[in-house]
């Protein structure tokens, strides 16, 4: 097994064990302050950034590119429609309660399959991605997610919308 292969999975097992981690602790009722609800989108960031010295070449064709703003769309989208699963309400101490349901984890295991698909669709399409699409993907949609919980919330200055 090479070393590229090897790098590959033990970013992928990473990754699926820090996305289980993830959604584990949207099960429930959590509170979030506006740091917690912005440190996870930087941190697939800055994880992208870290492995995007192929990213400019994975997307040198008009088809990688488009796919890749086709998954950010998607991650919008996702991230906008897991929120919605969301009930949310002020917290005490400029915070937020959130409690997800089941739609929630399945709106998570759905994100996931698209992603994965994505990234199959598009090497069998000759425009292999690399990790950091991945990252980018995962940031925009959990961003999406958490900007529209700190708004419901009341963090953003918006009046806070009980659902």
């Amino acid at each position: 097994m090479s070393s590229e292969t090897t790098s590959y999975l033990l970013y992928g097992l990473l990754g699926l064990v820090l996305l289980i981690w993830i959604i584990s602790r949207q099960v429930g009722e959590r509170t979030w302050t506006t740091r917690r609800l912005v440190i996870m989108p930087l941190i697939f960031v800055v994880v992208a950034v870290i492995n995007g010295r192929t990213l400019g070449h994975d997307l040198s064709t008009g088809l990688s590119i488009g796919l890749f703003a086709a998954g950010l769309v998607l991650a919008v989208v996702l991230g906008l429609a897991r929120a919605a699963t969301m009930a949310t309400r002020p917290g005490s101490d400029n915070t937020v309660v959130t409690r997800s349901n089941w739609w929630t984890i399945v709106l998570w295991l759905v994100s996931i399959a698209i992603r994965v698909g994505l990234a199959f669709g598009a090497a069998s399409l000759g425009a292999p991605e690399g990790i950091a699409e991945s990252m980018l993907f995962a940031a925009v949609t959990i961003g999406a997610q958490n900007l529209v919980v700190a708004r419901r919330g009341g963090l953003l200055g918006a009046v806070a919308q009980r659902v």
